[in-house]
């Protein structure tokens, strides 16, 4: 079989729900949620992951900075069977970032922090293997 490659961006999404309103400063400089999850998140992570969980062979292709984050990101989406050595490791940006508010009737809102993303170029890629 054929192996499928995804090329874009990979961010740690940081879940936090549900959230009634955002803090204020000076005013409610602190809330309360029940629940948080971390994953995986943007594009290339997304459907990369979900092509693994189906059994197929597949490939991402992004950067990540030299932190805890970029190594949770790979470690995350090899386990569902997602080849990760396609992704350079920048030793001067963080791993992109992503707050997500789940609110109560369900919309999100984003608090992103790009970190990588902003210099991934095509000259980050093994164009042999993509």
């Amino acid at each position: 079989m054929k192996s499928i490659h995804c090329v874009g961006i990979v961010v740690v999404d940081l879940l936090n729900g549900p959230i009634k309103e955002y803090p204020v400063p000076r005013s409610v400089p602190q809330i309360t949620a029940e629940w948080t999850r971390v994953m995986p998140g943007g594009g290339a992570a997304n459907t990369s992951s979900a092509i693994a969980r189906m059994g197929i062979p597949v490939a991402a292709f992004s950067k990540v900075g030299a932190d805890l984050n970029g190594e949770f990101i790979r470690r995350e989406m090899e386990k569902v069977g997602v080849d990760t050595s396609g992704f350079p490791v920048s030793k001067t940006e963080s791993t992109p970032f992503t707050f997500v508010g789940i609110h109560a009737d369900g919309e999100r809102t984003f608090i992103h922090t790009p970190g990588a993303n902003l210099s991934f170029t095509i000259g980050d890629l093994d164009l042999d293997r993509v």
